[in-house]
């Protein structure tokens, strides 16, 4: 398929928080039942930090997605691959945030999310080795809700601000599509299976619509150029 229509897809297909995709349902079901057993009880403090921790795994893997797709976006018509592994140790996805594109309050995020790695590592591996671990441990499991909550903040800003950026500057058919070319096969693709499986409804019928009123368009007004062009000497 043509690569302006994969980003198109892309692009239609996109929420405000790319990368999550189906884990976002998950992931906000998830905070709610945190949220609603954060108390004093260690064990549930204890549960909190662990299930919090792997939600800021899954911030991280969406910043790294987020990160590729602009990068793919602005360098268009130029093809960039996609080279994202989510298989990745915690530390393997903060070294690659730390190498990849710039966003606001990067330094700050990273130092939060390694605070955040940091205190679970040493709770986590204290667990059986301290007999004062409920009691000497238990300040850094109070805070967690704060520090993963400034987390979440900075993740949210940047996803929404990468969705507008998106939306005002980057989703204009005409960016992708090349009016030279003959569209057929790709429409054709368009209708497959292995497409209706990878995108929404929506994104295939709205990408489909966008790429025939396009061309309908050109063609029309290539006819009128050539009327222009057989009575010249009437203008």
């Amino acid at each position: 398929m043509d690569y302006g229509i994969e980003l198109m897809l892309e692009i239609a297909d996109m929420d405000m928080y790319y990368g999550l995709g189906n884990n976002l349902n998950r992931i906000i079901r998830i905070e709610d039942m945190v949220n609603t057993r954060f108390n004093n009880d260690y064990f549930d403090l204890l549960s909190a930090m662990l299930i919090y921790h792997q939600i800021v795994e899954e911030l991280m893997k969406s910043l790294i997605a987020i990160g590729n797709f602009n990068t793919r976006l602005n360098l268009f018509p130029q093809k960039m691959p996609i080279k994202i592994k989510f298989d990745r140790e915690f530390y393997k996805l903060v070294k690659e945030l730390e190498e990849g594109v710039e966003f606001e309050n990067k330094e700050e995020f990273i130092s939060l999310i390694k605070k955040f790695n940091r205190n679970r590592n040493i709770v986590a591996h204290k667990i059986i080795r301290d007999e004062n671990f409920e009691t000497e441990y238990l300040k850094e499991l109070e805070n967690t809700k704060d520090e993963y909550e400034k987390i979440q903040h900075i993740y949210a800003s940047v996803a929404l601000n990468f969705f507008n950026y998106v939306n005002k500057n980057l989703n204009k058919i005409s960016r992708y599509i090349d009016y030279s070319k003959n569209y057929d096969e790709d429409l054709k693709q368009l209708e497959s299976k292995e497409i209706e499986d990878r995108y929404s409804i929506e994104a295939v019928n709205s990408v489909k619509k966008a790429v025939r009123m396009y061309l309908n368009s050109r063609v029309e007004e290539r006819k009128c150029l050539e009327v222009q062009n057989k009575y010249s000497y009437l203008f």
